[in-house]
């Protein structure tokens, strides 16, 4: 089974880092550019907004902070900010983190093997139950809203199918009983007119008064879930990687060992010791970077956006991945590794999403965590406990400058259909029907790639114009199709998109995909509804081997191990399906291509001439132009063909030009 990074991975080979999906039930962009993830989380309620998938809305409730939008998610967030600056620093929170640490490693002592990442969940949850609703961890009530936290997060993550029995529809149940309980708890507080007086995030909200109870139960339940989920997946995910690198752990050591011989035995320690922890936080950095926990978020374009070349059209979702971005070897070196030191060069901040401050301790053995972790990602609607928001002035300065340039709208211009619908009420009817074009053009698989061919006839009506034309076209070095239908549009489609391929082989450094060719040539098709004529072959060898496809003029598509197009095909196409099978040699397929594009010459009146042959191969591409004559001329008249050298002049004129210039006296006069 592959791993998200290697499915990431695969994708960025094969679509490039950003590319089109449709996910999630209506059309998506997915963003693995950095730049462009920046763009969209530094221009959140601007040009972009939270999407979540609506089955999200009914677990999470409708004043969630992953939902609500403009001022009433700033004023949720501003509250809860407000309180988290306030506490922070204060030494009975501190002193309550370091207690509960050492209490939950000392009931470790007996235990030969624990399941951390269980124990640092349950850890987390107590730590925020207290600072937010005063209630300690032995309490029954703690354990009630344990109980029912932990079949709500089993839901979250679950098939959005609301029937009795299923983790969607009990986790469902169980927010309502957790919002039953904190409901009760603000019942109790306003009749006692406690206030701020437990001093928890509660009392804080309460003593403002500015959020009605549904407001406040919401708050408090979007801080538990982030806290619960994803601090306590950095805290495993750093034990993990310190385990790994012998090296950073011995230096995170000696830092907080250096700490420690700075104070009195028994003494706690203070929020200017946890600052002085700089390598620390680079471990928690580095950890952010490498863990991932958020790897995407959900957002939504506002308006039809343009950067860096790329249409977001209004309404369309986007995706903004940081795995990508994180493990990018342009951004980062030997990204795959963990290395706290890379983060003493303050360049890297602008290379990853911007990340909040955080401190992890040891002291004589044991484990201390102080829960000071960032916001999800940038741009993210859900503050964790406890958090820093590090989007200052810089960056808002960054956002106001953001420049929205949308491009007209694409697809074909239905103007001269409106030309002809007048001039018919006049009475003038345009011609009844389309010129008839010919072309024979065929491609199949054979056993080291795909071999192509085609006829090299081309008839303006009943009239033979070239008879020894091109209908191969070049697409990449490893990509050529085949051309049925006017001229001039196969030409000017394949040239097209062949500068598209160039563009992106420049930008990736990579050989161009077959599929990536077969995209942009239906997807351009598609937007003219067949009033571009042109029917193609597609064929390539690429990383995954051989490909062949057809293109019709409407922007459908075939993958097939052989096929035929174009006025011909019919007769083409009855060589194949009685001579063809797989693993056929090289010469046995030019062979047998030859064979079928001679049917359809010798069957179709619109093909002829000559037979062109192109074999594709993971080494390269060999083209056999006029690889066959079927039909030489046969009748050279005796007498031959002879034209005069030159025209001969009869007569000369030449008129002279004479410049006339024209004065108006009493003008009036030029202005200085």
């Amino acid at each position: 089974m592959l791993s998200s990074l290697q499915c990431s991975n695969l994708l960025l080979d094969r679509y490039g880092r950003v590319f089109k999906s449709h996910l999630f039930g209506c059309p998506t962009v997915v963003s693995c550019d950095h730049e462009l993830n920046m763009f969209v989380l530094q221009n959140e309620e601007k040009l972009f907004q939270v999407s979540y998938p609506k089955a999200m809305h009914g677990i999470l409730g409708k004043f969630s902070l992953l939902i609500v939008s403009g001022d009433l998610h700033k004023k949720l967030r501003n509250i809860g900010a407000s309180f988290i600056s306030a506490s922070k620093t204060k030494p009975d929170f501190l002193n309550s983190v370091e207690k509960m640490s050492i209490s939950m490693m000392n009931s470790w002592k007996d235990c030969k093997e624990i399941g951390f990442y269980k124990e640092v969940k349950k850890f987390t949850l107590n730590l925020m139950v207290k600072h937010l609703l005063s209630i300690e961890p032995e309490e029954p009530l703690a354990l009630k809203i344990l109980e029912d936290f932990l079949t709500y997060m089993k839901g979250f993550v679950s098939l959005p199918v609301y029937l009795p029995g299923t983790p969607y529809a009990s986790a469902v149940k169980a927010r309502a009983r957790l919002s039953a309980t904190v409901r009760e708890i603000i019942t109790e507080r306003k009749k006692e007119k406690l206030g701020v007086a437990k001093g928890d995030f509660l009392g804080v909200i309460l003593s403002k008064g500015s959020l009605s109870d549904e407001e406040t139960v919401s708050i408090v339940l979007d801080i538990l879930l982030g806290g619960y989920e994803t601090t306590a997946t950095l805290m495993a995910l750093i034990v993990y990687f310190l385990a790994h690198a012998p090296s950073a752990l011995q230096k995170l050591k000696q830092e907080h060992y250096s700490i420690r011989q700075s104070k009195e035995d028994g003494e706690p320690l203070s929020w200017e010791d946890y600052q002085k922890m700089d390598f620390t936080c680079n471990v928690i950095y580095e950890a952010m970077r490498c863990g991932n926990v958020v790897k995407f978020v959900h957002r939504v374009a506002l308006h039809d956006v343009k950067f860096k070349g790329y249409f977001i059209p209004s309404g369309w979702k986007i995706l903004p991945v940081f795995t990508a971005a994180h493990f990018d070897p342009s951004l980062h070196e030997n990204p795959m590794e963990f290395n706290p030191w890379r983060w003493t060069d303050k360049a890297t901040i602008k290379k990853v999403m911007p990340f909040g401050g955080g401190y992890l301790t040891f002291e004589a053995g044991h484990l201390f965590f102080f829960t000071q972790l960032p916001p999800l990602c940038c741009g993210d609607r859900l503050t964790v406990k406890v958090s820093i928001d590090l989007k200052g002035k810089q960056k808002r300065r960054e956002m106001s400058k953001s420049v929205i340039e949308t491009p007209p709208k694409g697809g074909f211009s239905f103007d001269l259909c409106k030309r002809n619908e007048m001039l018919a009420k006049k009475g003038i009817n345009p011609p009844t029907s389309f010129r008839k074009t010919g072309t024979t053009i065929v491609g199949l698989i054979f056993q080291d790639g795909v071999i192509l061919g085609a006829d090299t006839r081309a008839t303006e009506g009943p009239i033979v114009c070239d008879k020894n034309c091109e209908k191969i076209h070049y697409m990449a070095p490893n990509i050529y199709c085949c051309g049925a239908g006017t001229a001039a549009d196969t030409e000017a489609v394949t040239d097209m998109v062949s500068s598209q391929l160039q563009l992106h082989r420049y930008h990736t450094g990579r050989q161009s995909r077959v599929v990536t060719a077969l995209t942009l040539l239906k997807r351009h098709l598609f937007n003219y509804q067949g009033h571009v004529s042109a029917a193609l072959v597609l064929g390539g060898v690429d990383v995954t081997g051989p490909h062949l496809h057809t293109i019709y003029p409407h922007g459908s598509t075939d993958t097939l191990p052989f096929a035929t197009m174009g006025s011909g095909s019919l007769a083409a196409m009855a060589v194949f399906e009685s001579k063809y099978r797989e693993g056929l040699t090289r010469d046995e397929g030019v062979a047998l291509v030859t064979e079928a594009i001679c049917s359809g010459i010798f069957n179709d009146l619109g093909s002829g001439s000559n037979v062109d042959v192109c074999v594709i191969t993971k080494d390269g591409k060999e083209y056999l132009r006029n690889h066959l004559q079927p039909n030489p001329r046969t009748y050279i008249s005796e007498k031959g063909y002879k034209f005069s050298k030159k025209t001969e002049v009869l007569a000369t004129k030449i008129t002279p030009l004479k410049e006339k210039v024209d004065i108006i006296e009493g003008g009036d006069a030029m202005e200085e």
